[in-house]
């Protein structure tokens, strides 16, 4: 792994990759010390997804229009997730996460990741065809907010979301497939679940 493992390197790298500009924030971090070791066994899967990371920074369509890490309890899944936030961050390149537990209203939460968005003035109706075209609405613009600078989005332990919430998600995919054959469309969507056998196991 090419994972930074100590604070002064990380401090190092930092001043280097943006020329001194966070040089005030990073020397707070001086004596903290990283709480995650290297990465090990997904050389592979970090290679692809770094090749993404650049796309996404280059302003163009990643190859995928999303990407499922999907296994087990306990497999590495979070942990690969961090680690690809951490990847993408350094590039510059927007993240915004959300991790679903059981019983939330996942919708409204991963709406509200997104405070610079426009939120349409029906989106809390109680019309369903009002709140599905006004949902609709909110996602075209965060489409137009994040076309030019790029976005990563990643989406933890779905499995423990409502459907709602995956036909949520599966309209946002649709609408980033429907804008890429406008142009490029620089977003990439994460997500990581466990598997149906398990689940029906735990339930």
């Amino acid at each position: 792994s090419d994972r930074i493992a100590s604070c002064a390197k990380a401090l190092e790298f930092i001043n280097f990759r943006t020329e001194g500009r966070y040089k005030k924030v990073v020397g707070k971090l001086a004596g903290l010390q990283l709480r995650e070791g290297p990465l090990v066994g997904r050389s592979g899967v970090l290679e692809n997804i770094h090749g993404a990371i650049q796309e996404i920074k280059d302003k163009k369509s990643p190859s995928h229009y999303g990407v499922i890490f999907l296994g087990p309890q306990g497999i590495g899944k979070s942990r690969l997730l961090k680690e690809i936030k951490y990847r993408a961050e350094l590039e510059e390149v927007p993240v915004k996460e959300l991790a679903c537990f059981e019983g939330r209203d996942h919708i409204e939460e991963f709406i509200n990741l997104f405070k610079e968005v426009e939120r349409p003035k029906n989106l809390s109706s109680n019309k369903p065809e009002e709140k599905r075209l006004a949902v609709v609405q909110w996602i075209n613009n965060l489409i137009e907010k994040f076309k030019k600078s790029g976005l990563m989005i990643m989406v933890d332990d779905i499995q423990w979301a409502g459907s709602s919430f995956v036909n949520f998600m599966n309209l946002l995919e649709e609408r980033i497939h429907v804008n890429r054959t406008e142009g490029a469309m620089p977003i990439l969507t994460l997500v990581g679940s466990r598997p149906k056998v398990e689940l029906n196991e735990v339930l």
